[in-house]
């Protein structure tokens, strides 16, 4: 599966928030509509599966500075990838695999 348009939900957490899961940003692509919506974005929860994927966003990044950026399927990286994932700023590495990073997520 995998989101094609904006799909947009409200979580209430004593106080409703908006979410919209957006469709992945991809290479030579027209991403404009996608980085539109996430432009005006108060926080910015970025999903990850690889450092390839990191190449992808690229220089996009740059223009979220309120993003936490998640690494998923920490259980397929190897210690090299990891760490340079976590030297990342506002980054957490999890694995939904072995329940890895999640209860650091919730926070």
């Amino acid at each position: 599966y995998t989101t094609k348009k904006p799909e947009s939900g409200t979580l209430d957490l004593g106080c409703k928030i908006q979410i919209i899961e957006m469709p992945s940003i991809k290479p030579k692509a027209d991403n404009r509509e996608v980085l539109s919506i996430a432009s005006t974005a108060d926080l910015i929860l970025i999903v990850i599966s690889s450092i390839d994927e990191l190449r992808v966003l690229g220089d996009e990044l740059k223009n979220f500075p309120k993003k936490i950026l998640v690494i998923n399927k920490k259980d397929l990286l190897n210690e090299k990838e990891i760490k340079i994932l976590m030297n990342m700023k506002n980054s957490i590495a999890v694995s939904a695999k072995n329940n890895e990073g999640i209860d650091k997520l919730n926070k």
